[in-house]
């Protein structure tokens, strides 16, 4: 049997499609099984298991190399991904490879991590069938990034960040400032949006003056049979590069707000547009753990209230520790400076969050009132600058290309200046 071949690799270079730095890849659900020789490899191997890219995976570590890995496939299946730690002599890991090759399955991909840093070496262990070889010393996220072209879908080279808003209790006002932000990509970068409203309560379609034939629950029911053709014949257009995914209450989506539901939504949503947010219902949020640790960000909106503050401590500190990743978490405070009403301060909401300072929206009592049922742009609005700017401190944070122009009177003058 071709070494190449019993490990799943066909001969020659298959390099991987260009990704944004800001749309992570997403693995698909594997069993991948580990094997290291060293303390300082295992410890490797566990922060590479617990990334979120890997969410759906199930990764099994163990000690005793390629003589465990051998031994173990003569009695039972090998899985999806094999990465194993190697020794040095390449005549004995020439008959590793060979004794491996006899006892796993074809579609199995092998990694090996070694401490032989030459492209002889390299080359040899490649034409022995191996998918690819990393020389110690190796991070976790350049074993990630080994593994995702293995795995990953090689007909869309490009795909789309993705985002979530959560309020972190009711009238929070997250689906506002979903729809605003989403407005706001869509109009300031000339991005393709879509966003769609996953809350089995949501109104965004009433909001911008949508009447919705089919809604997200129709999508989701479609399960893994879902592709582009059908997600483009639900979406409704608010504005130029920016759809909508509607949600109806009246729509049973309840019984279809699963994980895997969503994930392929997202999925396929992701490969059509630049951009793809998300308004999930805060009461349902935590029982979509896995979509949670895909999503590339993740927009807490919260009030200046005692209640907000509490549940977004406690939101932060469980998406922090689930998703690993506290940098990608972002919080926003919501209808400040709000008449006859005490408040509590940004800094101190920074100061309960670990120093994650919020993006500030001031209180605007007509933003929804004004755009419900019109279909009205959030750009074509006289909003208050400060509104119009914090929106776009939240697109700026999604987005990672940086604070965009300011708007209002005399820009112009404000820019001369600088």
């Amino acid at each position: 049997m071709s070494l190449a071949i019993a490990f799943g690799r066909t001969p020659g270079p298959q390099p991987a499609p260009d990704v944004p730095p800001q749309a992570a890849r997403w693995l698909p659900r594997l069993v991948i099984h580990a094997y290291h020789q060293r303390p300082g490899t295992a410890e490797t191997l566990r922060t590479f298991a617990a990334d979120r890219r890997l969410a759906r995976c199930t990764v099994e570590i163990q000690d005793g190399g390629m003589a465990r890995a051998i031994a173990r496939y003569r009695e039972e299946p090998s899985p999806d991904l094999l990465i194993v730690e190697c020794g040095v002599e390449i005549n004995a890991l020439r008959a590793s490879l060979d004794a491996l090759a006899d006892t796993c399955l074809p579609h199995t991909r092998l990694l090996l991590i070694g401490e032989t840093n030459d492209i002889r070496f390299y080359r040899t262990v490649i034409a022995c069938g191996a998918s690819d070889y990393l020389a110690q010393p190796v991070e976790a996220a350049a074993i990630v990034e080994a593994v995702t072209p293995l795995f990953g879908d090689r007909e869309n080279g490009a795909f789309g960040t993705t985002v979530a808003f959560i309020g972190t209790r009711g009238g929070a006002g997250a689906s506002t400032v979903a729809l605003g932000t989403a407005s706001t990509l869509a109009y300031q970068f000339g991005s393709q949006v879509i966003l769609a409203d996953l809350d089995p309560a949501g109104a965004l379609d009433i909001a911008a003056g949508i009447k919705a034939e089919q809604t997200a629950a129709d999508v989701l029911k479609e399960g893994p049979r879902l592709d582009a053709m059908l997600l483009d014949r639900v979406l409704k257009p608010v504005q130029p590069n920016l759809n909508l995914l509607p949600a109806s209450a009246a729509s049973p989506m309840q019984d279809t707000l699963s994980e895997d539901a969503v994930v392929r939504m997202v999925e396929v949503a992701r490969s059509a547009a630049g951009f793809v947010a998300l308004d999930l219902p805060g009461g349902r949020a935590s029982t979509l753990k896995t979509v949670l640790q895909l999503i590339d960000k993740v927009v807490l909106v919260a009030e200046p209230d005692l209640v907000s503050l509490r549940n977004a401590r406690a939101w932060h500190g469980w998406l922090s520790q689930a998703r690993g990743d506290a940098a990608s978490l972002h919080v926003v405070l919501n209808k400040t400076s709000t008449p006859k009403r005490l408040e509590i301060l940004p800094q101190q909401f920074a100061d309960a969050l670990g120093g994650c300072r919020p993006i500030v929206l001031p209180f605007a009592a007509w933003m929804l009132d004004s755009y419900s049922g019109t279909g009205e742009l959030i750009h074509q609005k006289r909003l208050p600058r400060s509104l119009k700017n914090g929106l776009l401190q939240v697109a700026d944070a999604i987005s990672g290309r940086g604070q965009a122009a300011p708007t209002g009177r005399w820009t112009w003058l404000r820019q001369g200046r600088r």
